[in-house]
């Protein structure tokens, strides 16, 4: 699982440690009654804006995209928004919200929220979606016929060699009309390195545990929090 701190929420209190103690109390029941909300604000205006605007997600589904930066070109999706918007919305709803460190003091009461997605059989799920894969229909790659594991290479090759037989030519032919894999001694092919990753390095960590999103995160948290509690 990836877990995400947010900096500390400080609620200042006066009167006696019951009173503290009471509050904090009923504090957390609000605070866990309203975590479904707070989860919807995040998703809503943090995540789900991230990955949508993101540089790989644009390479995932516009066919615009020149040459080897091209994910759609590269892994021959089609249907790619289907496939790429389904699979972000199924992370999305992964996502999960969790109270820790509350400590009350003489002055204040002061907790940690983090959200936190994809526990390691959710990442299994996630790889084995209908839409992680695309079916070959090329009769000449080592691949012919199969269904290939795009979006666990994506997540998950890094900058390894993934075909060893085959290299990528750009030009209006294949699936989506702008690559096919050509066959050739010493061809290799690998995930393109801007969008390359490994399981707790990729695409979808760098977007939900980047420092942008974290501190969009905490802002979105403080603003709701500050809200209830006033």
């Amino acid at each position: 699982m990836v877990n995400v701190p947010i900096s500390m929420h400080n609620v200042r209190l006066s009167g006696s440690h019951v009173l503290y103690h009471s509050l904090s109390v009923q504090m957390m029941d609000v605070i866990a009654r309203s975590a479904p909300l707070l989860i919807g604000r995040i998703k809503t205006n943090v995540v789900r804006p991230a990955l949508y605007n993101s540089a790989t997600y644009k390479s995932l589904t516009i066919a615009g995209i020149d040459g080897d930066d091209s994910l759609l070109a590269h892994f021959g999706l089609t249907h790619a928004h289907r496939k790429v918007d389904r699979i972000i919305e199924w992370v999305l709803d992964k996502l999960k919200l969790e109270i820790t460190n509350l400590h009350v003091t003489s002055r204040a009461i002061q907790f940690t929220l983090k959200y936190s997605f994809l526990t390691n059989d959710e990442f299994v799920r996630l790889i084995h979606l209908s839409e992680s894969y695309q079916r070959n229909i090329a009769s000449s790659s080592e691949y012919a016929g199969e269904m290939l594991p795009w979006l666990e290479w994506l997540l998950t090759a890094g900058d390894t060699t993934v075909i060893s037989t085959h290299k990528i030519r750009f030009h209006n032919r294949g699936r989506t009309g702008l690559a096919t894999m050509v066959p050739g001694q010493g061809h290799t092919w690998r995930v393109p390195p801007s969008h390359a990753g490994v399981y707790n390095d990729n695409w979808l960590t760098r977007i939900l545990t980047g420092e942008t999103t974290e501190r969009a995160v905490a802002t979105q948290l403080n603003t709701y929090l500050g809200i209830i509690f006033r």
